[in-house]
């Protein structure tokens, strides 16, 4: 939840998680004592900062990350797509003559 934020309320995470401000601060405070979470809490403005000054490249990392899976999933599927409103398909090439496979593979080749 905290990741691509620099500061976060804890009412605003309280709410998202379902429990109370006071909950989610022993929890926090537990987390930062035993270093799992790199962070300073505010305990009198009840406010998450996060420490460090990687902060905004782990972030822009993350987002270029789920781009780029988005974008191959997307390239695949424009493929998966060309090949089927093309009639073009995978067959067992024992059921298949040569001269027809080959021609299936040029064709699907020039998709590609």
């Amino acid at each position: 939840f905290f990741a691509p934020y620099k500061r976060v309320y804890l009412q605003t995470m309280a709410k998202e998680f379902n429990t109370k401000v006071e909950e989610l601060e022993e929890e926090l405070i537990a987390a930062i004592s035993s270093d799992s979470l790199n962070a300073r809490l505010d305990s009198e403005n009840k406010v998450l900062c996060a420490c460090g000054d990687d902060h905004p490249h782990e972030a822009i990392k993350q987002t270029i990350e789920v781009i780029s899976r988005f974008q191959r999933k997307a390239e695949m599927l424009i493929f998966n797509a060309a090949v089927h409103e093309s009639n073009l398909g995978l067959s067992n090439p024992l059921t298949q003559s040569s001269k027809s496979l080959s021609a299936t593979f040029s064709v699907m080749s020039g998709l590609v």
